[in-house]
């Protein structure tokens, strides 16, 4: 692999095609890391860092996370979410302000939902004779004590 040396200005504009100033300002412009300046151009990573700060090229810093305020929509109350650029400006979503709220929103829900059959006309039948009767069948006490458990 090619040794890269860069000691002044002008084996920086020889070795990237511009000089510092232009470099950053299309970094920048272009939305490009300098990592990932480095990837594209097949130049290593290390190195590249190196010569930037050298000539003091800061390129594109990716923001950070900010706060946002939601509101809870069960109980009302506001709270703040860190939440990465892309999301900053999309559609709000049901928040909840923790699991409490949550878990009582999963509550509220009316439960009649929850089946794929009417519940209000279903009614209990017993099993037919001709599947058999199961009053006799010895159950151990080890899968009772599970039966019970599991309740």
């Amino acid at each position: 692999m090619e040794k890269f040396k860069v000691k002044d200005i002008d084996s920086f504009i020889k070795k990237y095609g511009m000089s510092p100033t232009e470099l950053e300002n299309e970094l920048i412009n272009n939305k490009i890391t300098r990592t990932a300046f480095a990837r594209k151009r097949g130049f290593p990573r290390t190195t590249v860092l190196r010569h930037f700060e050298a000539f003091n090229v800061k390129g594109y810093i990716v923001p950070k996370k900010e706060s946002k305020t939601y509101t809870c929509t069960l109980c009302g109350n506001t709270f703040d979410r860190y939440v990465s650029p892309s999301q900053r400006e999309g559609k709000e979503t049901v928040t909840y302000c923790g699991l409490e709220c949550y878990h009582e929103s999963l509550r509220n829900k009316e439960e009649k939902n929850l089946f794929n059959f009417d519940v209000d006309s279903y009614k209990f039948i017993s099993p037919t004779k001709s599947l058999g009767v199961y009053s006799k069948i010895e159950i151990s006490n080890q899968h009772l004590a599970t039966i019970k458990r599991k309740k």
